[in-house]
């Protein structure tokens, strides 16, 4: 027997432990199986290996919005269109790939769902789509219609199916070897054609490197977005059609925006908008703290009850070695203020167009200093 070299994985071993309580319970409702096993013979929570939440894998807004801008230049339709769809719907790439020939179906209220067979939780399951969702859906039945006409004409003249999953004409059919559009697209062809559009488009993340996107990234990517739009992660688990909150959450992880934006509203109001510290600050001889972009002029035997409202207080010394931090915070603020616009967070972005309009003072009056090159130039 080969000898394992590494590790098992922590899923692996709960897996195991579960399987074992299990069979003890079962052992333990049916006495006469094994009479001589302890009625303590159970396995307990603190068996198990503690589990390590996973990491977000959601695709931020600097790579997402190169991927829709670069979408258009996917070369093949097919392709192109799951990419669409399961950044729409959060299908996982199998499932999408296996849709039939006609998904949609409607509630009383006549929207839009595509009916799918979910495979990893082996059930039927449902997702709103879009009107322009549907437009794509509709484009692509169109594709497959005038790529086997009588095939489209078969599958029409038959009732919608009453159960999935059905075999029949496909939705995204195989691209070789496939003569009545009966098998499903593969995903290894997809995912040579997500790889190989990145690499042509040159998608790269904040650091310049080349991205790594996977087609489970749209699912993750869609269940965030959801999320950071104020959608409940019941909903969320509903969209998905995961088995718990739990599963759910794995994909689901507030962007750092969104937590700011929180953090931000938590804070408390202060009026005190005094810039600067008077010109004939001695800020060498200060017991100085150091901030992200400046320095506290508090004492140290002081206490701070500001919360974090560095910008607003007098006694916040800033230099022009600070100038690219405090630039830097103000492109952050601009977007997230478009951000909070775009999600109706009016309160929010209102609070912080007043850090912008800060920033903006201490930039100017930075720049001024270093302009006329007083003798104050370095302690504003």
């Amino acid at each position: 027997m080969q000898q394992r070299t590494r590790p098992l994985a922590t899923q692996t071993i709960r897996d195991s432990i579960s399987a074992l309580a299990v069979f003890l319970r079962a052992l333990q409702d049916h006495e006469d199986w094994a009479p001589e096993l302890p009625r303590n013979a159970v396995i307990y929570a603190s068996d198990y290996p503690r589990t390590i939440p996973l990491r977000a894998r959601g695709l931020n807004a600097h790579i997402m919005t190169q991927v829709r801008a670069h979408l258009p230049r996917w070369p093949q339709p097919d392709g192109r269109f799951l990419t669409e769809l399961m950044l729409a719907t959060g299908l996982r790439v199998g499932d999408a790939c296996a849709l039939g020939y006609d998904p949609i179906v409607r509630d009383r209220d006549d929207n839009p769902y595509v009916r799918y067979w979910n495979h990893k939780m082996r059930r039927e399951a449902y997702v709103p789509i879009s009107a322009a969702t549907l437009d794509k859906i509709r484009e692509q039945q169109a594709r497959v219609r005038e790529q086997y006409p009588a095939e489209t004409a078969a599958y029409l003249s038959q009732p919608a199916p009453r159960t999935l999953p059905v075999d029949g004409l496909r939705l995204v059919p195989a691209n070789m070897l496939n003569p009545h559009g009966l098998l499903p697209f593969r995903r290894s062809t997809y995912n040579l054609q997500l790889q190989a559009w990145v690499a042509k488009c040159g998608i790269t993340d904040e650091a310049g490197r080349p991205a790594h996107i996977t087609a489970h990234q749209w699912r993750h990517t869609f269940a965030t977005t959801l999320v950071n739009r104020g959608v409940r992660l019941e909903v969320v688990k509903q969209l998905l059609d995961h088995a718990s909150l739990e599963m759910a959450s794995h994909y689901a992880r507030l962007l750092d925006t969104t937590i700011r934006a929180e953090w931000d509203a938590a804070r408390d109001n202060d009026d005190d908008l005094q810039h600067l510290l008077p010109a004939d600050v001695e800020w060498a001889n200060r017991s100085r703290t150091a901030l992200p972009n400046g320095h506290c002029g508090l004492p140290r035997q002081q206490t701070c009850d500001h919360s974090n409202k560095c910008l607003t207080r007098p006694v916040f010394i800033t230099t022009s070695e600070d100038l690219p931090a405090h630039e830097a915070h103000r492109h952050r603020t601009l977007t997230l203020i478009a951000q909070l616009d775009a999600r109706g967070q009016t309160k929010l972005a209102d609070q912080n167009r007043l850090v912008l309009e800060q920033l903006d003072a201490r930039i100017a009056q930075i720049k001024q200093a270093i302009a006329t090159g007083g003798a104050h130039r370095d302690a504003i």
